[in-house]
């Protein structure tokens, strides 16, 4: 009896690399190599006892939403990538986010990036995803013209503020911030559409959005979020939503902030503002070392206003959509 499985490779299995190079899926004994290529990238020390990450690195090992590969040149470990499947508000399918992309010095020029992130793509491509993104930071240029031959384009500015130090808040007359509940579905909806045709769902695919929508909710109940609406005279006119993020490669607790949109008309009154600033006073209380956001390359007013926050811009994020 057939039980349908393939009788070769697919997915970023099924990638052919460079000579002198293996791909294989992250493994339970590449914990202190794959520690030290996402620190090294970073500009972090070494960590010279990995056991406190541990958890965390096996959590993302056994991880359903979650697909690692490392690369071997010429049997050593010499690159890393990391592949997460996020659900996103709006969206009928999930969005790929590679967090981590990372090739050793001594490698450089063998091919090792392009087949890394082809794998990572094919790995996307068979889950069905709507887009996939990837953060890019000055100087990367080999992976630039890795995510540049695989047809990603340039797309969204990325904001991140580290560290993290509470703003002090500026009322808004008849203005009220809460916790996001599962009442807010239209209403969150609505204002989320406000981002423009790519986040505005169709009415056949609409089952699926609201399942996002209710995954979230069941998020912010468990803590696993944080994501607030902002209420003017009995209305919702806007949304933050935040997530919590626990890379791997370190004990600090990260944040992202997925979401900020305040309905058109009322744009201008400091109710994004408010938004922000609450949610960073979330993300204060909570010791978070960092939090960050990608915003589309139009949204100028958004972009003053994570300035004037003391944001800075790390990089820009790259996208690959979906063809069909």
């Amino acid at each position: 009896m057939s039980l349908g499985n393939p009788d070769r490779p697919v997915g970023g299995l099924a990638v052919r690399p460079p000579a002198g190079v293996e791909l294989r899926p992250l493994g339970r004994h590449d914990l202190a190599g794959a520690v030290e290529m996402a620190r090294e990238a970073r500009g972090l020390p070494a960590l010279h006892d990995v056991a406190p990450v541990q958890e965390r690195y096996e959590g993302l090992l056994g991880s359903a939403d979650t697909v690692a590969f490392v690369a071997l040149a010429d049997g050593t470990a010499s690159g890393l990538a990391v592949l997460h499947l996020r659900r996103r508000l709006n969206f009928a399918t999930f969005e790929g986010w590679l967090s981590d992309l990372v090739v050793h010095p001594s490698t450089a020029g063998r091919g090792i990036e392009a087949a890394l992130l082809q794998a990572l793509v094919a790995e996307w491509r068979l889950r069905g995803g709507h887009r996939i993104l990837a953060a890019l930071h000055p100087g990367e240029g080999a992976l630039r013209e890795a995510l540049a031959a695989a047809g990603f384009q340039e797309a969204f500015l990325d904001f991140e503020l580290s560290p993290v130090i509470a703003p002090e808040e500026r009322p808004v007359g008849g203005l009220a911030i809460r916790p996001l509940s599962a009442e807010d579905g239209e209403a969150v909806t609505r204002l989320v559409a406000e981002f423009g045709s790519l986040r505005s769902p169709v009415p056949d695919r609409m089952e699926a959005v609201l399942r996002t929508y209710a995954a979230h909710v069941r998020d912010v109940v468990a803590g696993r979020a944080a994501s607030m609406v902002a209420d003017l005279d009995g209305s919702t006119v806007g949304v933050c939503t935040l997530e919590w993020q626990r890379p791997f490669w370190t004990t600090d607790l990260h944040a992202w902030i997925p979401d900020l949109v305040v309905t058109e008309p009322l744009r201008g009154r400091g109710i994004g503002r408010a938004l922000l600033t609450a949610a960073l006073r979330s993300v204060a209380d909570a010791g978070a070392a960092a939090v960050s956001l990608e915003s589309g390359e139009q949204r100028a007013s958004a972009h003053a206003l994570y300035r004037s926050m003391g944001f800075a811009e790390p990089g820009r994020s790259w996208v690959l959509r979906r063809e069909d």
